[in-house]
């Protein structure tokens, strides 16, 4: 009997599916994939689904597993080719490393998707529409910027009921504080610090730092106004929290105050390296001596009292040596490549007879 490993994707979740088993449309797909094996006979080994994930993301934890598990099933079952990727490239990358795996690849709702031109034309119109949805959606973003509607993730300060937004009373508190403080003169450092003293928490980060109070103390959305995408503000659809001639002459005098760096070094890693805990690590200038600093790159996860907190004994790393290894791991990957004309003298002798000139071609076709 053949063996199937169903894959389901949904791209963005809604506000109650919380989880994987909260989605309709995952459940939707899940039982069309095995009314299909039903229908057909095929045993249905398990259903992988990806939840809150992109079609053009290839690192997806479901993606991952379906791979792992491509060799012990005959084939990966997908409601439509647009489910595996919105990405063509993407899209036959993944079908190659299924048939690699000796996998077919069977589109529910694409009877035809295992041949050549017809994956390759829904590809190219998957990936099409969703450049199409994109633009869709930033013109209604656009729209919705000039009507003066908050766009996007809700400020600080503001919450989002029954599609309005209003103030959120103890978070609107703490931003006019911030602003308090600084008419009368603190520094935004100074403002974390009084913020961490009264234990205010951000809602968006482990702790408050200097760029978060810059930026608030920016943005016109707390003096009632709203952002447009092509520059511009309009008075916008949500309260002010402080008066925006008040507000203008704040970021004015921000705007001005002399910008100190704090990291006077930098690398080509910074914020490419995971920790064990799976935190990116950035770099941080430690000065052993007056006169000797060093890079380390950090884990971000140390900060704030937060469930997922570093816990991790080693967290830094001389940034040095990490930069020599992954040298040395980029330089062999590189020698690793085979030569396009070492791959196709393999490929012809392989092939050998009549086969030279199909081998030839199909190697052509790969390169381009």
């Amino acid at each position: 009997m053949t063996t199937v490993l169903g894959y389901c994707r949904q791209s963005l979740a809604r506000k109650h599916e919380l989880t994987a088993a909260d989605s309709l449309s995952l459940d939707a797909q899940a039982a069309r994939i095995a009314e299909h094996c039903r229908v057909n006979g095929w045993e249905l080994v398990d259903c992988v689904r990806d939840h809150d994930v992109r079609g053009y993301d290839a690192d997806r934890p479901g993606l991952n597993a379906v791979l792992a598990r491509a060799s012990s099933v005959d084939a990966v079952a997908v409601f439509a080719l647009s489910r595996l990727a919105r990405d063509n490239i993407l899209q036959e990358v993944i079908w190659r490393r299924l048939r690699d795996a000796g996998c077919r690849l069977v589109s529910v709702s694409e009877p035809a998707a295992e041949d050549e031109l017809v994956r390759g034309i829904l590809g190219v119109v998957s990936q099409a529409e969703r450049r199409r949805m994109g633009r869709m959606i930033a013109a209604a973003g656009a729209e919705r910027r000039q009507r003066g509607h908050l766009h996007g993730r809700i400020p600080y300060g503001y919450r989002s009921v029954d599609g309005a937004v209003v103030l959120h009373d103890d978070e609107a508190a703490t931003v006019r504080l911030i602003f308090d403080l600084a008419e009368g003169g603190a520094s935004a450092s100074a403002i974390c610090r009084e913020l961490e003293r009264l234990g205010v928490r951000p809602r968006f980060a482990p702790a408050w730092n200097v760029s978060t109070v810059i930026r608030m103390l920016r943005n016109p959305v707390f003096g009632g106004m709203a952002s447009l995408a092509a520059g511009g503000v309009v008075a916008g659809q949500h309260p002010a929290l402080v008066d925006e001639p008040r507000r203008a002459a704040i970021a004015e005098r921000v705007a001005g105050a002399p910008r100190v760096r704090h990291k006077v070094g930098t690398s080509w890693l910074e914020g490419r390296v995971r920790h064990a805990c799976g935190a990116r690590m950035y770099l941080m200038i430690v000065a052993r001596r007056p006169d000797e600093r060093i890079g380390m790159l950090r884990c971000a996860a140390l900060k704030g009292e937060r469930p997922d907190r570093c816990r991790e004994p080693l967290v830094q790393v001389s940034v040095s040596r990490v930069e020599w290894a992954a040298r040395e791991a980029i330089a062999g990957a590189l020698a690793a490549i085979v030569p396009f004309e070492a791959a196709v003298a393999a490929a012809v002798a392989r092939a050998g007879g009549d086969g030279v000139a199909r081998e030839r071609a199909a190697s052509e076709r790969d390169r381009a």
